[in-house]
């Protein structure tokens, strides 16, 4: 190994052994107190010295040796893989950007308004980015990746310095981030903000953003914006902040890199490297007796052995959004890179922006809409936390300029809540409710399941509304309490009231299925039961449960009707009227509130026999 290879090796070597906290002694501990003494008096400077000494601490082990990592890197070899990057890559990609913004800039651009005063939390101080992008607010910060030659290092710089460098624009990475503990040395934090405004060290930083930074620099770009390097991850306020401006970040970024590995360890094309998943083995002797040799294993950042692969990204929420919101994408796989903008083959959700949309219906509008929701249903979170913040950035970019609840439209409000579990899925999804708080049970954010919307489905199909009727429902107050300033994020609680014909029912397992006629659709279903209006009596409609599991025999509910469907549905199916099922409950204050259960398929019998009453749901 080359005496410039083993300085690169030592230092990773020693950014892995801080990511191991699981394994580092009392000695790195102290080293942690005594730098935070420093940090009061000269807080750049002694910042970066502690975060140093973190990352090259002497580890002390169990036989009481202090072992320098410039020794273990000896036996550890190669953690970090700075492999030169293929030039035929790079020219590939830096040619069809150079297309793309030549021929058809304008056609490939997204279309993002800008965010209000009340999301953002601050003046209406526009900033312009990009190109049609102009009327969004420049990010707060960027990565500026500095240069190879002449030597310039990278650092964290304010999101305008875009505007005024002679190459204006950002790249934008997408990337799994996992369950990464927080705050890792490598991230932004109020400890490392100073340090990392003065220079960002390379050296210690995992490798999917190490990868992102260098394809920056080799693209003859100057700026990446990194949510783990751009947003202040120890500060609620600013992740909140940062979170509700994603439709504009990735909107007005030049273009995505989208890394392939489903870990942030794991590179941008998810090559084979000891940091990824499995254990990295460290063999050690000690400094005075060496016949004694003792082999420790250290997992990445603290990570736990029984840890399972995190999904890739087209499997993961956050990446979903990023995906849908960039006009260029440069995806990297184990084996290929591909390019795709707006003009290129892009899937509909990115090249449907604000322009395009205005030139339907609003039912058409609507449709794709659910569409979006459906799919982002589909994809995995590491915290339930994010259901709605990480849709909040779709929610801003196709806004209609509507009352957004939760994660359904107002305007739209029946179709919204005319939701079902997808039971296509049932064994692999059969659904469950989030342990915390997340959403009213009015909305699909609110559970951990794929969902569908058959009435906004049947409604695009016949490309018309439904003519009104005397069973139609009627709305009389629909709000959220919203957890943050930004309308399309966290909620803290939430109440649609509603009058609708309605009827108590009961359910049961003993008739045959009313709309499960075929042998190819009997496992769909499983989390269902049948409604008659009491025992021995005809049955009326049938619930799909938002759990599967919560189907149980002989349960009370109030279920309501919302839309009663047309004619060809009902002479072909059977199903004259949809609506839900409800839960009876009592309040704080002792008030009737009802919680909804399931999605219900009714026939003509329940919309003849019914009758309308008030329900607040909540």
């Amino acid at each position: 190994m080359s005496s410039t290879n083993a300085e690169k090796a030592s230092s990773t070597a020693s950014w892995l052994l801080e990511g191991a906290p699981a394994l580092l002694l009392s000695k790195l501990d102290t080293s942690m107190e005594a730098t935070s003494e420093q940090a009061a008096m000269e807080p750049a400077a002694s910042n970066r010295a502690a975060m140093m000494k973190m990352a090259g601490a002497w580890v002390d082990l169990t036989d009481g040796a202090a072992h320098d990592h410039a020794d273990v890197v000896k036996e550890l070899g190669w953690l970090l893989s700075l492999y030169p990057y293929d030039p035929g890559g790079v020219k590939y990609v830096r040619q069809l950007l150079d297309r793309c913004l030549e021929y058809h800039q304008y056609s490939c651009d997204m279309v993002v308004l800008p965010h209000s005063a009340a999301t953002t939390q601050e003046a209406d101080s526009i900033d312009i980015v990009f190109g049609k992008n102009g009327l969004t607010k420049a990010p707060t910060r960027l990565v500026d990746v500095g240069s190879d030659v002449p030597a310039e290092p990278a650092r964290v710089v304010a999101g305008t310095h875009c505007l005024r460098h002679v190459t204006p624009g950002y790249i934008a990475l997408s990337y799994c981030n996992g369950e990464t503990p927080k705050p890792a040395p490598w991230q932004l934090t109020s400890f490392t903000k100073a340090t990392f405004e003065d220079e960002l060290p390379l050296e210690i930083l995992p490798q999917t953003l190490h990868d992102a930074i260098l394809w920056t620099r080799r693209l003859g770009l100057r700026f990446i914006w990194i949510d783990n390097l751009c947003i202040i991850q120890d500060s609620p306020e600013d992740w909140q902040r940062e979170a509700s401006r994603m439709a504009s970040i990735y909107g007005s970024a030049l273009l995505t890199l989208v890394a392939a590995s489903g870990s942030i360890y794991g590179g941008m094309t998810d090559r084979q490297n000891p940091l990824r998943n499995s254990a990295a083995a460290l063999p050690l002797r000690s400094s005075s007796n060496s016949d004694v040799e003792q082999v420790v294993y250290i997992l990445p950042n603290g990570q736990k052995a029984a840890t399972s692969l995190p999904a890739p990204p087209t499997d993961r929420a956050w990446c979903y959004q990023e995906d849908v919101l960039s006009p260029r994408i440069v995806n990297f796989t184990t084996s290929q890179i591909e390019w795709q903008c707006m003009s290129d083959k892009a899937p509909i959700e990115r090249r449907q922006g604000l322009a395009q949309l205005g030139k339907h219906e609003a039912c058409l509008w609507y449709t794709l809409w659910y569409r979006l929701v459906e799919r982002y249903s589909r994809k995995e979170l590491s915290y339930a936390a994010d259901k709605l913040v990480a849709f909040s950035g779709i929610a801003a970019s196709k806004a209609s300029g509507g009352t957004y609840l939760a994660g359904i439209w107002k305007e739209d409000i029946w179709a919204g809540m005319l939701w079902s579990r997808d039971t296509t899925m049932y064994t692999t999804h059969p659904g469950r409710r989030y342990e915390t708080y997340i959403a009213p049970t009015w909305s699909w954010a609110g559970l951990d399941v794929p969902v569908a919307f058959h009435a906004a489905l049947a409604r695009s199909r016949r490309k018309r509304e439904l003519p009104p009727t005397e069973h139609d429902p009627q709305v009389h107050g629909a709000d959220v309490e919203l957890s943050t300033f930004n309308t399309m994020g966290d909620v803290k609680g939430g109440s649609i009231v509603v009058t609708a014909s309605s009827m108590p029912l009961i359910t049961t397992s003993a008739y045959p299925d009313l709309f499960c006629e075929s042998q190819q659709r009997q496992g769909d279903c499983q989390g269902r039961r049948r409604l008659p209006p009491g025992f021995d009596k005809y049955v009326v409609g049938e619930v799909v449960y938002n759990v599967a599991a919560a189907a149980k025999d002989d349960s009370w509910h109030y279920c309501i009707l919302l839309q009663v469907t047309d004619l060809a549905i009902w002479a072909e199916t059977g199903i004259a009227g949809i609506g839900l099922a409800l839960r009876h409950e009592r309040d704080r204050r002792g008030q009737a509130v009802y919680k909804r259960v399931g999605y219900v398929q009714y026939t003509s019998a329940f919309v003849t026999d019914s009758k309308r009453h008030r329900f607040n749901l909540v």
